[in-house]
């Protein structure tokens, strides 16, 4: 059985919120589909495809993936009087799971305790660390998801009509691909990442093969009789960027499709 036409423009406006924040902000995912095709259990998803094959993820990109799930709220509620559906049901989930582990597990929030491996219950077992985290950290969770959905309402806002051109062809088309969603959008994938870039996106190959040589030189001086004095005022002299503070080495799978 088909959309009735009211549901068929929702559910295209949902999954058109997921597809603009996901383009604009997947620096590190490029949109391969988007469809309201209704499936087993979805009425549409956006799928993405990492852009490289790496070992971690980083507190930047899991805020872009909290975004991504939470804009298909502020597009609903956007576009329908501040009503939203049902279907935002799985989006809040995926958030929340990736924002529990990022307090609780992944050294991404406020506090510094990790929960991975909590041995708890009458079993003696580990507890499953999204669970300790909601117990123990619920109101910081909620601080991160409330920022990050205020962050995503806004860049909603800022392309509204970008939401309603690519719901309108979605509503025609039912399934596009991601080429297509940069036609509509007029930009590149990641366009607000790479304009305003933060964190581990702002460090590019060039800056890490510049600090590699730096140190590489300084090492070479001090070797040569140098004091590491001399090293730093030369560093300091060619400009060394500053490294970046803390680092992430469990590797955590993302999720890749929004409903």
């Amino acid at each position: 059985m088909d959309y009735i036409e009211r549901e068929r423009h929702a559910v295209a406006v949902h999954e058109a919120s997921h597809a603009v924040a996901a383009h604009l902000l997947g620096a590190h995912r490029r949109i391969d589909m988007v469809t309201i095709e209704k499936r087993a259990t979805t009425l549409g998803m956006v799928r993405s495809l990492g852009q490289e094959e790496r070992y971690t993820q980083w507190k930047s990109e899991f805020e872009t993936d909290v975004m991504v799930s939470l804009a298909s709220r502020a597009g609903e509620r956007m576009f329908f009087g501040a009503d939203n559906s049902s279907g935002v049901s799985g989006d809040l989930t995926s958030a929340t799971t990736i924002g529990a582990l990022m307090e609780g597990a992944w050294g991404m929030g406020v506090g510094l305790v990790s929960y991975a491996g909590t041995v708890t219950g009458a079993t003696g077992g580990p507890d499953y660390p999204v669970s300790v985290a909601l117990r123990a950290r619920r109101d910081q969770i909620e601080e991160i998801l409330k920022e990050l959905y205020e962050r995503v309402d806004q860049l909603l806002a800022q392309n509204r009509d970008k939401v309603l051109e690519l719901a309108a062809v979605l509503e025609e088309k039912k399934t596009i691909s991601g080429d297509e969603v940069s036609e509509i959008m007029g930009t590149v994938p990641g366009e607000q990442v790479m304009r305003e870039p933060v964190g581990w996106q702002s460090v590019t190959p060039e800056v890490s093969t510049k600090r590699r040589e730096e140190a590489l030189a300084r090492r070479t001086m001090v070797s040569n009789g140098h004091t590491d004095s001399d090293a730093d005022s030369e560093a300091d002299e060619a400009g060394e960027i500053p490294s970046p503070n803390g680092h992430q080495t469990d590797e955590e799978p993302a999720p890749e499709e929004v409903v």
